[in-house]
This record gives C-alpha cells, sequence and structure tokens, in this order.
C-alpha cells in the first residue's frame, strides 16, 4: 500500500471520508467533503477479505454558486464522477435527477447552492442543499412546468432533510447487485 493510502485509510478525523482510489479531487469547484459539514457519509465501509478489495463510501460535493449554467456545469460533473466511480449505468438517471434537483434549488432556493453525490449503504445519493429551510412543494403541472416532483418520486425514493441554515433535498437510487 502506497504511503499516501496508508494515510487515507487511517486518518479519523471527524467527518473524514477517504478518497476512493484513484480519484482526482482537485477540481476547482469541488469541495472536499470533509469541509461539507451536512454530509453524512462515512468512511471505509468493509473489507472483503475474499476478493481483497475495499469498499469505500464515496462522495463529492460542489458548489454551485458564481457558476454560468449550474445545472449543466452539476449535470455534466454528475456524469463524469459516476463514469469515474464506474457507475456510467445510473448516468442519465441520475443527470435528470440532478436536473430537476439543482433547477429547483436555483429557481425557488437560497445560495449557497450545493450539490453532493455519495455512495453508501448500497445506494447513490444524490443531494442538493441551499439556505431556503422550506421544503419544496409540489404545484400542478402546466406549460411552463411543475412536474419536477413528480419526475423525481417516480425515479428515486426523495427525502427532504430541514437544516438551521437551510434544507437538502436527496434522491436516492438503488445499486444494482
Amino acid at each position: 500500500m502506497s504511503p499516501r493510502a496508508e494515510r487515507a485509510r487511517t486518518d479519523r478525523r471527524p467527518g473524514h471520508v477517504p478518497a476512493a482510489p484513484g480519484t482526482d479531487r482537485g477540481t476547482p469547484r469541488e469541495i472536499p467533503e470533509e469541509t461539507a459539514s451536512w454530509s453524512t457519509s462515512s468512511g471505509v465501509c468493509q473489507e472483503n477479505p475474499e476478493e481483497g478489495a475495499s469498499m469505500y463510501a464515496r462522495s463529492r460535493t460542489w458548489n454551485l454558486d458564481d457558476v454560468p449554467a449550474p445545472v449543466r456545469h452539476a449535470r455534466s460533473a454528475a456524469v463524469s464522477t459516476l463514469a469515474e466511480w464506474g457507475l456510467a449505468a445510473l448516468a442519465d438517471t441520475a443527470a435528470l435527477l440532478v436536473s430537476e434537483l439543482v433547477t429547483n434549488a436555483v429557481r425557488h432556493g437560497k445560495p449557497p447552492v450545493r450539490l453532493t453525490l455519495s455512495v453508501r449503504d448500497g445506494m447513490l445519493n444524490v443531494g442538493v442543499r441551499d439556505a431556503l429551510r422550506e421544503p419544496p412543494a409540489p404545484r400542478p403541472g402546466d406549460e411552463t412546468g411543475g412536474f419536477g416532483l413528480t419526475v423525481l418520486s417516480a425515479l428515486a425514493e426523495l427525502t427532504t432533510t430541514p437544516l438551521p441554515t437551510g434544507k437538502v433535498v436527496e434522491a436516492r437510487l438503488r445499486l444494482a447487485h
């Protein structure tokens, strides 16, 4: 094991999540998960001695404030991250979830807006945080929209978690076994 991998494996800082092997966490708008205090991801999930491989909980967070075309940026970041994590099969559904969640946060929420993708407990979690405490409210659909929450609920398990300074709306997709 390389010295860097050993440090990541043994790092016990509160909230620290080791990076998955081979990942690049240096993108400019990416926020290291250990600074995202609302993240609920954990570190190493389990050792699998039969296969000699470790299963990591993975998490990546992006700041979408002051980004031109934040929905497009978020969708692109999500698709490339899922490909990097070997979850490209979920990219189309995740891109739709990201688009709807980020659009709602930008249109109806309040900055700062953050996107977090995480894998834990056999689920892909797509979470968007904004500073408005009110949960998203469905509205009757018409030619201008209003179908987003209905679509999200049909594709994934949807939850809203209130925070002291806003909320996280999260869509969860089960990973195929």
